[in-house]
């Protein structure tokens, strides 16, 4: 899809905090996908804190002070106004933990596999010069039947992603192709599943509400 970028901060964002994130927090921890780790610098941010969310800030204003390009990769949950984390209290079950008053002023990309974000917060990073958001805008499903195949989706495009420096139309071309290639797998048999329709619904909800921003 491209060629390699060699001077790009990478940020790894996301948590283990519930029964989705349990699934998902691997597929972004095990970063044997990240081939291209030794030409980026790696951020991970996998606890959630009031500590990391600062760290995570003060690490995007050092982005910019070096003028560096950003790839920023998010799996977890959502809103339209957020990118989620662990609760902070016995009541809340989550907590806002990047959201649109810390979107910065610097050429950067953000790959958000989570649910709604594509909405005010997609629209307001992307409108900034020479920012990117590849994301969802309505709830997506995390259906288990599947989720091995997500796993190599998400894998395979936030690698490319990171390999190319940034986000281009190519990959929202590639995750749709991929969606589709899934989906064909599901009513085809070739993936045996509970209640297939089902999974095919889902899997729809994947592609049509998938925009870069």
């Amino acid at each position: 899809m491209g060629e390699r970028n060699s001077a790009t901060d990478v940020f790894l964002i996301g948590f283990e905090y519930d029964a989705a994130t349990k699934i998902t927090f691997p597929w972004i921890t095990n970063e044997s996908f990240l081939r291209s780790e030794n030409d980026c610098e790696i951020h991970r941010f996998h606890v959630g804190n009031a500590s990391e969310q600062k760290k995570l800030l003060n690490q995007l204003d050092s982005t910019v002070s070096r003028k560096k390009r950003s790839v920023e990769i998010f799996c977890g949950h959502g809103s339209d106004k957020s990118l989620l984390g662990p609760p902070r209290s016995s009541t809340d079950k989550h907590h806002n933990f990047y959201d649109v008053q810390m979107i910065s002023n610097l050429p950067s990309s953000l790959f958000a596999f989570c649910c709604y974000s594509g909405g005010l917060f997609g629209l307001t990073y992307s409108l900034y010069q020479n920012k990117v958001f590849l994301g969802f805008v309505e709830k997506v499903f995390l259906p288990i039947e599947v989720t091995k195949e997500l796993k190599g989706i998400f894998q395979q495009i936030a690698e490319d992603i990171v390999k190319v420096g940034e986000i281009t139309v190519d990959h929202e071309d590639k995750l749709q192709i991929l969606f589709s290639s899934l989906m064909g797998k599901v009513k085809d048999g070739v993936i045996k599943c509970r209640v297939p329709d089902l999974v095919l619904y889902y899997l729809n909800k994947y592609k049509a509400s998938l925009k870069r921003l």
